[in-house]
């Protein structure tokens, strides 16, 4: 929610072409999964995001609007007639004051889409009551959000400003503006693009988030144990079985081939198993495999590449 870098490289609402013509929404047909009864929708137009409320605000809202929708919730008053041109302005304003004007000719702006998407959205949330996957973290929607909301009307960010990305960003330019007044040009540009790479970069040793993190600079959601946790232990899902042949794999230093939806031993050479359904957790085949690698002796395997014993897999 809020300002969204320019994005020129969007020339369409949907395509399937990832590169070519990409696209707001991502229309190639390949669910990762049993194709007769489940679809993917890819959105290919996201922010990257690295403040965990950030993230959590973003996949609650669009988790719950999709429920809505499903449960026959209308929102077709607030589509825009020309996404692709908002989108582009709101690259160029810092507080979403920008234009947006809707199909039935309705002329607001973009602050007021997303306000009004939330109240459906909260009215929704009222109704249905709050779904698995935002208990614990309904506050995502029921008070940071709001807060969003206020800090674009009265264009101060200062009570998000540990939590939205966009607002820690701003913090960060202004302080580093500060502190080196006599910069202009592209020296001044040249500073932001080291302050912008340096918040994303996702290495521990020289990105920027782990020091904010430490200094309370940036708000957090999981503790670290909690994230450990979710790296070790898969949740309920196929996951858990791809998981536990890729650790077989890892142990006993056996060539593999993994993918969304298939696991598959190279060396020695096995036909691939495929795990059609995203929510199975016990699969004959899959179990046979891993208990097959775990009893593999060296002299059955012949080492192909590194990919695998790198734990990366080769594409299945």
């Amino acid at each position: 929610m809020g300002p969204v870098a320019a994005r020129p490289h969007l020339q369409a609402l949907t395509s399937a072409d990832t590169t070519g013509q990409r696209a707001l929404v991502n229309t190639r047909d390949e669910p990762h999964a049993d194709a007769t009864r489940l679809r993917r929708l890819h959105v290919t137009c996201a922010d990257t995001t690295m403040a965990e409320p950030t993230t959590g605000l973003r996949s609650a809202v669009t988790l719950l609007l999709l429920d809505a929708l499903e449960a026959g919730w209308d929102f077709t008053d607030l589509i825009l007639a020309d996404p692709l041109a908002t989108l582009s302005a709101l690259g160029e304003s810092p507080w979403g004051d920008v234009p947006a004007i809707t199909v039935d000719g309705r002329r607001l702006s973009a602050v007021d889409i997303q306000e009004a998407f939330l109240e459906r959205m909260t009215s929704y949330l009222g109704d249905a009551g709050v779904p698995d996957f935002l208990r614990g973290a309904d506050h995502l929607l029921t008070d940071l959000a709001p807060r969003v909301i206020s800090a674009l009307r009265r264009h101060d960010d200062g009570a998000i400003d540990t939590e939205i990305d966009w607002a820690i960003k701003r913090r960060l330019m202004r302080a580093q503006r500060e502190r080196h007044p006599q910069l202009s040009g592209q020296a001044l540009e040249a500073l932001r693009s080291r302050v912008d790479l340096a918040y994303h970069d996702l290495n521990a040793e020289t990105g920027l988030v782990p020091r904010l993190t430490a200094q309370g600079a940036m708000a957090h959601l999981c503790e670290p144990e909690e994230i450990e946790r979710a790296r070790q232990i898969p949740p309920a899902t196929r996951a858990a079985l791809r998981g536990a042949f890729v650790a077989a794999c890892l142990q006993v230093g056996a060539d593999f081939s993994v993918s969304w939806e298939s696991l598959r031993l190279d060396s020695p050479p096995t036909a691939p198993v495929d795990l059609p359904d995203p929510l199975e957790t016990v699969h004959d085949a899959a179990e046979s495999l891993t208990q097959r690698v775990r009893c593999l002796r060296p002299e059955e395997m012949h080492r192909i590449d590194l990919v695998g014993r790198g734990g990366l897999g080769a594409p299945g």
